[in-house]
């Protein structure tokens, strides 16, 4: 069921890029459409279903909050209540972090993951924002957490 999800991504380096690929598809994810600027993730919401995004928290110096808003104010169309994952910066002040986390809540976002990403911390929040979007759609799938992974606690109850 996970193979027919339309995941993108908005990160700026091509190597995390290709690392969350990786992560995705290792869970089982395979439709996956990836953006090097918030000029290109508008483009894909307007134009594609997506079923959850996966941000990077700040690219070309815009912050991914300013649009997480904006998608949920509903200017992205019938995406207006996709999931949304925001990878965060590392930081060593745990403050800064729970600071963060409580922006992107307020923002919209469903999910913070901190930065450099494994599929440990990806893959649950993944999977927790794709079960959540199945239910709010009322589209019947039931997404199954692949052998060796299960919900995380990465979501923003």
């Amino acid at each position: 069921m996970l193979e027919t999800n339309h995941i993108l991504i908005a990160e700026r380096d091509e190597l995390l890029r290709q690392l969350t690929r990786i992560i995705l598809s290792s869970a089982g994810i395979h439709r996956v459409t990836e953006a090097i600027s918030y000029d290109d993730v508008w483009a894909v919401l307007r134009t594609s279903d997506i079923d959850l995004l996966i941000m990077e928290y700040i690219i070309d110096g815009e912050s991914a909050l300013d649009h997480v808003r904006q998608i949920r104010d509903g200017h992205a169309g019938r995406n207006r209540n996709v999931p949304i994952i925001i990878l965060t910066d590392p930081d060593d002040e745990d403050w800064h972090d729970a600071w963060v986390v409580k922006r992107a809540t307020r923002a919209g976002a469903t999910a913070c993951v901190p930065q450099p990403i494994s599929i440990k911390t990806l893959v649950p929040a993944v999977l927790d924002g794709l079960s959540r979007h199945a239910a709010e759609t009322g589209s019947g799938a039931h997404i199954v957490a692949p052998t060796g992974f299960a919900s995380g606690s990465s979501s923003l109850d």
